[in-house]
């Protein structure tokens, strides 16, 4: 089954702590809170949704998210390639 564009919802992915934007892309439904995600290949921890609806009625639709707990069990605030980009 091939799924439509039309189906799939845009979204920004943003970090928690240091709301820097990661990745723009669009998905057939929205993560909820505490779902991991992986986004370019880092593991993060679906925080929640904000909305914004523009004056044109547009909807943009951000994703908080937070890395997700290391093996030392610490949470980084950010991994060390996002501060690359």
């Amino acid at each position: 089954m091939i799924q439509s564009d039309q189906n799939m919802i845009p979204v920004t992915f943003v970090n928690l702590f240091k709301r820097q934007q990661l990745v723009q892309t669009a998905l057939p439904v929205l993560p909820s809170a505490g779902d991991d995600i992986y986004l370019q290949g880092y593991g993060y921890e679906v925080i929640n949704r904000e909305w914004t609806v523009e004056e044109s009625g547009q909807v943009e639709i951000v994703i908080v998210v937070q890395p997700q707990i290391n093996e030392d069990g610490e949470r980084p605030f950010s991994y060390v390639e996002e501060e690359e980009s």
